[in-house]
């Protein structure tokens, strides 16, 4: 987490950009990471496509740090 900063209310992705997000524990004294895609105000967890908006990410205080984008295309097409 040495990069991660913070979700605000600037937060604004204008093209898609891959993301390690970090969710907060309930407590909010934990972080637990996962994989996301940031676009515009949005991120979409890449493990459930459950799409969080900035002001929630903002709210709960979740952190992210933008990462290089890597090619996940055979991952989706599988065999074909």
């Amino acid at each position: 987490m040495e990069n991660a900063v913070f979700f605000n209310s600037d937060v604004y992705f204008e093209k898609p950009v891959q993301l390690k997000v970090w969710e907060p524990d309930d407590e909010g004294t934990d972080y637990r990471p996962f994989g996301a895609v940031g676009y515009l105000d949005e991120v979409i967890c890449m493990c459930c496509g459950t799409t969080f908006d900035r002001d929630y990410l903002t709210e709960e205080r979740y952190m992210y740090e933008t990462l290089s984008w890597v090619n996940l295309s055979d991952e989706v097409m599988g065999d074909e």
